[in-house]
């Protein structure tokens, strides 16, 4: 796994998705096509979105305050959601850091961290 900066990551991302005729894929067989050409150790390189707090990292039962953004994570967020931009992905400290509101799915591997309803973060195991 590497680290990289979150717009490196970003501008990798759009440049893997860029390269695939979009119209021969839905979805769900886009992101299985790229997850299938790419290595995972690829997929796998991050960057650190931002940091939980203390009260974040106890809803989610965490002693890692590290919050990543893999670049799958983020191809998958391209494919699935193409309005989000660059922009958005640097709001998320922002959003993690300085909440209006925290909560903690019925599972508990999840907190929704709610700045003007924007903003959701995952404890992947």
């Amino acid at each position: 796994m590497e680290i990289f900066s979150l717009e490196d990551l970003y501008n990798l991302a759009i440049d893997l998705v860029n390269k695939i005729e979009l119209k021969t894929y839905n979805t769900k067989d886009l992101i299985i096509f790229i997850r299938k050409n790419q290595s995972k150790k690829l997929l796998n390189s991050f960057c650190i979105a931002g940091k939980l707090d203390k009260f974040e990292m106890n809803i989610l039962k965490s002693d890692i305050s590290n919050v990543k953004l893999s670049l799958d994570n983020i191809i998958k967020n391209i494919i699935n959601h193409p309005d989000l931009n660059l922009y958005d992905y640097k709001r998320i400290n922002k959003i993690i850091s300085y909440p209006d509101e925290v909560i903690c799915s019925k599972n508990k591997n999840n907190c929704i961290c709610e700045k003007n309803k924007i903003g959701y973060i995952t404890n992947q195991k």
